[in-house]
């Protein structure tokens, strides 16, 4: 596994705020958020066409979930990924070719199977503090699967359904490059993350 430059303090305001933010999750919500920022979108790569997006974007504007969150939120504890909202970034004038380009570059970030484990390890102890979930619940769920081969799980039906699949994974540090107006002010997080690539 690589070296985690994020300090645990950081982790845990990341988990925290993903569990505020999605209330009602189940534990394969909290794996697949994972999941995507381990190895990106997964089968959903293949949706890269403009009619697809455009598509997608008719289906954001129609989800209730989609309205409450900024053009970007993290995806994962690993900083590599952004999970990008579809409907935002358009009303922003953003071009939809551009989202398309990124996600393509998804393919050449460097994943880690053993990073996703030791993530998925710590969200467990995560959910069950903040009172979502038992631990009952998160390790009936990895037994259900081949957690060893960590395989791709879709979202819950309720998520989906409030927040759909209208978005777009990315890699952080190119999303930022191409549009660093969106960059946070506090870049604290970023910061570390460049020192530790040097």
């Amino acid at each position: 596994m690589e070296k985690d430059p994020l300090s645990y303090e950081i982790r845990t305001d990341m988990a925290e705020e993903f569990l505020k933010r999605h209330p009602k999750l189940k534990p394969q919500d909290i794996y697949r958020w994972l999941w995507e920022g381990e190895f990106g979108m997964g089968s959903m790569t293949g949706n890269f066409t403009l009619e697809e997006m455009q598509q997608d974007l008719r289906r954001a504007r129609q989800l209730p979930g989609m309205n409450l969150f900024p053009v970007w939120e993290n995806q994962g504890l690993g900083m590599k990924f952004l999970r990008i909202n579809i409907a935002r970034y358009a009303d922003a004038d953003c071009p939809l070719i551009t989202l398309i380009e990124l996600s393509k570059r998804s393919a050449d970030i460097h994943s880690d199977t053993l990073r996703f484990k030791y993530d998925w390890a710590f969200m467990k102890t995560q959910a069950v503090a903040s009172g979502h979930l038992t631990m009952d619940d998160l390790n009936d769920f990895e037994n259900s699967i081949s957690f060893h081969t960590t395989p791709e799980v879709e979202y819950s039906e309720g998520f989906l359904s409030t927040f759909g699949s209208a978005y777009r994974i990315v890699p952080r540090s190119m999303f930022f490059a191409k549009f660093p107006e969106f960059k946070p002010e506090d870049s604290s997080h970023q910061e570390v993350l460049d020192e530790s690539e040097n």
